[in-house]
């Protein structure tokens, strides 16, 4: 008698399960069912992407006042966009790129644009990324790091989205 055994991907055909995903690691606690409706019709029917749901979650004023470390920072991206824990080399790769003024907005970009992530996306019948939605900073990942590590250095700051996405003003 033979036995099969299926290892179905996690939250496979299950585009609500990333919603409660985004919930549980980013803010910390369970969605509430009119909660993830919203934003599951959002996903599968008025076009959001997976991308901005997923920065919308990141840059929420209830994660944000989590104050993480970047340590920390990273094990909830890891779980909440690719479903698992950081591997060591990965983990400290990025955090050498965080010390050296990557943005946490671009490590994010950069987790949303992996296979793993657009594997599950596309299993899942979620659209990744909106044409055009990309700016000059999530597209020259090194060039930002190293103009934002300038402003740390120089300038004692971070420099503001006014002037990422515009070049005007200081």
């Amino acid at each position: 008698m033979l036995v099969y055994t299926y290892i179905d991907v996690p939250l496979r055909k299950n585009p609500d399960a990333l919603v409660r995903r985004l919930y549980r690691e980013v803010l910390s606690r369970e969605a509430k069912e009119t909660e993830v409706r919203s934003w599951t019709d959002r996903l599968l029917s008025d076009g959001i992407s997976a991308e901005k749901l997923v920065k919308s979650f990141f840059g929420s004023q209830e994660f944000q006042a989590k104050h993480l470390s970047n340590d920390e920072f990273l094990d909830v991206v890891y779980q909440a966009v690719l479903g698992r824990t950081p591997d060591e080399a990965g983990k400290n790769s990025w955090l050498s790129w965080l010390e050296k003024g990557l943005t946490r907005d671009i490590v994010i970009i950069q987790f949303v644009k992996s296979l793993e992530f657009c594997n599950y996306c596309k299993d899942n019948g979620i659209v990744l990324i909106e044409e055009g939605s990309r700016t000059y900073r999530e597209k020259n990942a090194g060039v930002t790091a190293f103009v934002n590590r300038l402003y740390q250095v120089l300038l004692g700051r971070a420099g503001s989205l006014r002037v990422w996405n515009t070049g005007a003003g200081c």
